[in-house]
């Protein structure tokens, strides 16, 4: 990655504070995961196991528990790194990994906060009070897409329309 300063560095390495150009990202992730959804699980099975299964229902983050959207495994050291666990096999990786990368560079370039690590199991309905959730439906997912600044802002407008325009012949 290329931080603010314009060198070269590796952003995940090391403790990740919330004030670090690797916490920017994450927040970034995390701020525009309702609109990423309908990118990385494009078919209505996909809502199907979230909140199931180890897959995430609510945009939050931590460093060990599985059941978070953005999980550290290893979030020390030089091994550190982060998972977006919500993706299915179905989606476009290279749609999706572009689309991750774009949110957590505007998560730097804004300087978003990242939240406080929800170390709780949110398998468990009650854990998760107060928490965003992701999309319940491919339809919801495909609004909140279609609505967002942030996917205009990235991806050209006829690729849009058209992902837009077929993702929602699926919901039929």
């Amino acid at each position: 990655m290329f931080p603010s300063t314009g060198t070269a560095k590796i952003l995940f390495q090391g403790d990740i504070a919330p004030d670090s150009e690797a916490g920017h990202f994450i927040a970034g992730i995390l701020a525009h995961a309702r609109e990423l959804t309908c990118f990385c699980n494009p078919i209505p099975n996909s809502y199907t196991r979230f909140g199931s299964c180890e897959a995430p229902k609510y945009v939050s983050w931590s460093r060990q528990n599985r059941s978070q959207l953005v999980r550290l495994p290893s979030a020390t050291g030089e091994f550190c790194r982060l998972e977006l666990r919500s993706p299915d096999p179905s989606c476009n990786p290279y749609l999706v990994i572009g689309l991750i990368l774009a949110a957590g560079l505007d998560g730097i370039e804004k300087r978003m906060p990242l939240p406080a690590p929800v170390n709780r199991n949110l398998f468990h309905k009650s854990a998760a009070e107060g928490l965003e959730s992701l999309p319940e439906s491919l339809r919801e997912a495909i609004t909140i897409a279609a609505q967002s600044d942030f996917i205009a802002k990235e991806l050209p407008v006829p690729l849009m329309n058209k992902y837009f325009e077929y993702q929602t012949q699926l919901c039929h």
